[in-house]
């Protein structure tokens, strides 16, 4: 990998993430989405990768402060000409707690369309109370709770969606991309970069305009939001048994 792009891209992060005012408040009913760093160009056959990500939303039509940070991971497989396949997750330093889920991709360069499904959610007993403090509209709530005696733990499972509409181009190496991105709390555009460094490192980095669906209520979904995810990515290639 480059060292020298390596650097500009973890600078990048520590301005973004480090000296900008912390989060104040628990608050989460503006449009929402996760970063999954979905793009256009195409995976060679039987190919996967590896990836994880810091992204940042901000409320920018309400109150500047209103700030949530996540860390999202992934693997994602070829299957065929068509799929491909992932594991995803997310973990949010904001409320520490855990979302897990799997993506399908479905296209071929220049277009692709992407749903994710994350029903496991995470945390502890401690910060159990996160869950009802999200202000999420209550059919947002997780479905079912469960604490695991002496253990701390909490599972929630929940009905989380999302979905993509992407499209773009460029070469194999500098890959532009746009499209929509539409889950339970927003539909707005979005627009990304993904450029090779070396040996089969990827740098990421992804923006988006979140909007208050039109199926909310305006009393439970406010305002306008924006989010900047920076991710790195490593590829792999055919295993052989």
């Amino acid at each position: 990998m480059s060292y020298k792009k390596l650097f500009v891209l973890g600078f990048t992060i520590i301005v973004l993430n480090v000296f900008i005012k912390p989060p104040v408040g628990l608050a989460h009913d503006f449009p929402f989405a996760l970063h999954q760093n979905i793009i256009v160009e195409d995976m060679e056959p039987k190919t996967s990768e590896a990836g994880f990500s810091v992204a940042r939303h901000q409320d920018i039509a309400r109150d500047s402060s209103l700030t949530l940070y996540n860390l999202p991971f992934w693997y994602r497989k070829n299957i065929s000409r068509y799929i491909d396949l992932g594991l995803c997750g997310t973990i949010s330093l904001t409320n520490p707690m855990v979302s897990l889920g799997s993506e399908l991709i479905i296209g071929k360069k220049p277009i692709k369309i992407a749903a994710g499904i994350y029903p496991i959610l995470l945390t502890t007993q401690h910060m159990e109370a996160a869950i009802g403090r999200l202000k999420l509209p209550g059919k947002h709530k997780p479905l079912i709770k469960y604490r695991f005696a002496g253990t701390g733990i909490v599972i929630g499972i929940w009905n989380w969606w999302q979905m993509n509409l992407i499209f773009g181009g460029g070469s194999k190496h500098l890959n532009f991309y746009g499209g929509v991105r539409t889950s339970k709390l927003t539909i707005g555009p979005l627009s990304g970069i993904s450029f090779d460094l070396k040996d089969e490192w990827t740098a990421r980095c992804e923006g988006s305009v979140l909007f208050k669906p039109p199926w909310e209520d305006p009393e439970e979904v406010k305002g306008t939001s924006f989010s900047l995810g920076l991710a790195i990515v490593k590829t792999f290639g055919e295993f052989e048994y």
